[in-house]
């Protein structure tokens, strides 16, 4: 059997995948660190209200900034910025779909009207361009190392 690269069809970060929502916001410049804190509160708060509890795992917020690059680029800093981090529970647990509850928490998001700039969008997953990539070939077959082999050469 033989599996040519051209017709083999990768996605790399499938919608079902998408367990995390990154939410960039800004508050106008000048605002205290402590008023951020609160206003990040009332956000995720909207959140924990809306969704089914079971839903969510975590939600954490860092203020002073809204980087999304964990690779170390960065906006700078700003005391009226911040991201919050919404993951969800794993799709099995969950009472609704990962692109329902992302929806969810963007219909939530756009009726955040305390902040200035507010954003929401899945964690891609992807590296930043430049960055090593690590990608994983699963399956039973004994043909993965000859696909893992044309990998090398792509």
């Amino acid at each position: 059997m033989v599996i040519s690269l051209a017709f083999l069809r990768i996605e790399l970060h499938p919608e079902t995948a998408m367990d995390t929502v990154l939410i960039q916001t800004e508050l106008p410049t000048g605002t205290p660190f402590d008023a951020n804190v609160a206003q990040v509160k009332l956000l995720q708060q909207a959140i924990r209200d809306d969704l089914d509890p079971g839903d969510i795992k975590n939600i954490s917020t860092v203020v002073g900034h809204h980087d999304t690059d964990m690779f170390g680029s960065s906006d700078g800093l700003n005391q009226a910025w911040a991201m919050t981090t919404v993951q969800f529970s794993h799709r099995d647990d969950m009472t609704t779909s990962h692109k329902k509850a992302l929806q969810k928490v963007k219909d939530i998001a756009a009726k955040q009207t305390q902040f200035s700039l507010i954003y929401a969008a899945a964690a891609s997953g992807a590296p930043v361009l430049g960055e090593a990539a690590e990608l994983e070939i699963m399956s039973e077959d004994s043909q993965r190392f000859k696909v893992a082999e044309d990998m090398k050469d792509f």
